[in-house]
């Protein structure tokens, strides 16, 4: 889902579409952490065999 989306827009949604909403947003979130963690372990790995070459 995009990010800063208008409030009005979720609140005019009915109850049940705004819970699906709220837990597709939340999956998107925890993608996201996934993503950015993955990222970061990434050059971790690039940082430790660049620094350990010989």
């Amino acid at each position: 889902m995009e990010r800063g989306i208008n409030p009005e827009t979720v609140f005019n949604l009915e109850h049940d579409d705004r819970l699906i909403y709220y837990a597709m947003a939340e999956l998107n979130q925890e993608q996201r952490i996934k993503d950015i963690t993955a990222a970061v372990y990434n050059a971790i790995a690039m940082f430790w065999n660049e620094i350990h070459k010989t």
